[in-house]
């Protein structure tokens, strides 16, 4: 995935989830781990995610890893899991912010 195909995901998960705004960090992850992405898999996860969660996604939840990546897909995935240990949140409240009303 380029930066500019994962950038225009992060739009549209801020357009259809008006209440919530992208972190700078979840933004950055996004980034950093976009030539390892799959593009359209991730924007075909996106949208069954849309149609059927209140929520926005977290990364790990809608991720799919080129198959050319091999073992960074391991390493990637774990980290991408241990930022979403705390438990005072819900797992998507790391990602994002709740927009003041």
């Amino acid at each position: 995935m380029r930066k500019d195909e994962a950038f225009n995901l992060l739009c549209l998960i801020e357009a259809v989830y008006p209440l919530i705004i992208i972190n700078s960090e979840t933004v950055t992850r996004w980034l950093t781990l976009s030539d390892m992405l799959d593009y359209n898999e991730v924007r075909a996860k996106l949208h069954v995610h849309i149609q059927n969660m209140p929520y926005p996604p977290r990364l790990f939840d809608i991720a799919v890893f080129n198959s050319r990546e091999g073992d960074s897909q391991d390493l990637m995935k774990t980290e991408i899991e241990e930022t979403h240990c705390d438990e005072r949140f819900e797992p998507w409240q790391k990602e994002y912010f709740i927009r003041n009303q």
